[in-house]
């Protein structure tokens, strides 16, 4: 996600490397053609998504919003395989052979949550 400011730059940018230099107008008509027909990623059409967010507007594309609900359903998909996970014994072996105090180093067992089991 960027700013819209920001993608102005780069069509101001992109335009400037062509040698077109139309000036502002050229830049509204980048970004109109950019909103209307959206772009190719990786050979994929990609429309821009524009929404607003901490006052300024944004914008974002299809393909990255497809990789992120991907990546979001692996990663709650993992999240829910206990498959590798230690038994309650093996994590208290590791703890115990780590060598930390958790009693009087207190910090050590800062998000405890990620230790259901031991104690």
């Amino acid at each position: 996600m960027l700013t819209q400011d920001k993608l102005r730059t780069f069509a101001a940018r992109g335009l400037i490397g062509v040698g077109i230099a139309g000036g502002p107008g050229d830049v509204d008509r980048v970004m109109d053609l950019l909103e209307h027909r959206g772009l190719q990623i990786r050979g994929e059409h990609a429309a821009l998504i524009f929404g607003m967010l901490d006052d300024k507007m944004k914008v974002t594309n299809t393909a990255q919003v497809r990789i992120e609900e991907t990546l979001a359903a692996k990663a709650a998909a993992a999240a829910q395989d206990r498959s590798g996970a230690l038994s309650p014994a093996a994590l208290r072996a590791a703890i115990d052979a780590s060598g930390l105090d958790f009693t009087r180093e207190p910090e050590h067992s800062e998000g405890g949550d990620l230790c259901p089991g031991y104690g």
